[in-house]
């Protein structure tokens, strides 16, 4: 059994929020992102480095990606349900789970993850990781539309711990040997 998640529903409040406060007006407004819709795909067809440099190209990016990268995500969690893990990589629901995200972005991977699950964790700890900070509405924007959607994570996902690492591992060689700083708030 795995757990149903609509992400559209955030995506709608996010954009409808922004359209309404948007100083020029919800028309320009949908120019602008139209524009970098249309330019986010292109980088992607074309394989160049995709850089999300305004609030427009990150919801861009949680329009036309986020909803397939929590598809792809629940989809490979689920097929490594059906594999035989080694025990260290054994979930069992007395456990707690921690997760460890790269490049979080808003967090699609973890919402994916936690729809593949056929029970809630008895705890989460949830690491971001990423180069900026600038996808904390997003993330909190999901992680709240998740837990009205997904009753049975609510508790889980009000008492997890979330912390966000700031880190960019084009400049650090490696994570062994960058510096960091931790921070619980956003």
């Amino acid at each position: 059994m795995a757990f149903a998640y609509n992400p559209f529903t955030a995506i709608t409040g996010i954009y409808t929020s922004r359209r309404s406060e948007y100083q020029a007006g919800g028309a320009a407004f949908d120019r602008k992102l139209a524009d970098s819709m249309r330019i986010l795909g292109q980088s992607y067809r074309s394989g160049a480095q995709v850089a999300l440099s305004s609030n427009f190209d990150r919801l861009a990016y949680v329009i036309q990606y986020a909803p397939i990268g929590m598809a792809a995500m629940r989809r490979l969690a689920e097929q490594l349900a059906i594999k035989h893990l080694p025990k260290s990589l054994t979930l069992f629901n007395d456990d707690p789970l921690d997760i460890l995200s790269l490049g979080a972005g808003p967090g699609t991977d973890l919402f994916g993850f936690l729809m593949a699950l056929a029970v809630p964790p008895s705890s989460l700890c949830f690491t971001r990781a990423d180069v900026g900070t600038r996808w904390v509405s997003y993330y909190r924007a999901f992680a709240d539309n998740f837990s009205e959607q997904v009753v049975e994570f609510q508790e889980v996902m009000s008492e997890m711990s979330n912390a966000f690492v700031q880190i960019d591992l084009e400049v650090e060689p490696t994570l062994s040997e960058a510096e960091v700083e931790i921070s619980q708030a956003d």
